[in-house]
């Protein structure tokens, strides 16, 4: 056997077919195919069940009056206009132990909250008569669970969110659009 092959003429025309591993690595064989369509349909259920499960994206008006608008149901045809009026809560005098472990923190500050002009009366009725207690201890509450870092925030973003947010639960209406801190004064013991 091994002199009929040494005896056979060499076709010099015919050269052995040698791939490249460059080719070999990307040919596609059925195997990968198979594991290919796999992945699409695995890709195209979790897509699925994003669009099922996720909830619908919202817009969310960054006015305050639309905000108000649309907390009381109107579809945004009224006017966007809707004047805004201060109205004055009450001047704040509390501690913080929290913010400082083994020291107490003095805060004072005066609050005036921002609501629309048809709810002045009822707002101001209800933070200075009927649930002025209330009101006065949710702010409290907020001022002393504050930590460090939003005491010392300039714009207190944090603690005027917290405060708006606990008047509107107290109170069991949104009224408050904003709430603005005056005065502000910590000292630190």
């Amino acid at each position: 056997m091994s002199t009929e092959l040494a005896d056979a003429p060499i076709d010099e025309a015919q050269e052995p077919i040698v791939e490249s591993p460059r080719t070999r690595r990307f040919a596609l064989d059925a195997k990968k195919i198979r594991v290919l369509g796999l992945l699409a349909v695995i890709m195209a259920g979790q897509a699925l069940l994003m669009l099922l499960f996720l909830p619908a994206p919202v817009e969310t008006p960054t006015d305050g009056a639309a905000a108000l608008l649309a907390e009381d149901g109107d579809d945004g045809a009224a006017d966007l206009n809707l004047s805004l009026v201060e109205v004055a809560i009450d001047e704040f005098n509390t501690t913080n132990s929290r913010a400082t472990p083994g020291s107490i923190i003095h805060v004072s500050f005066k609050l005036v909250a921002i609501v629309a002009a048809n709810e002045r009366e009822p707002f101001a009725t209800a933070v200075n008569g009927s649930h002025e207690a209330r009101v006065r201890e949710a702010i409290e509450k907020v001022v002393r669970s504050t930590s460090l870092d939003d005491l010392r925030d300039p714009s207190y973003v944090m603690l005027k969110r917290r405060i708006k947010s606990d008047i509107n639960k107290v109170l069991r209406k949104s009224y408050v659009i904003e709430a603005v801190i005056r005065d502000f004064k910590t000292i630190e013991q």
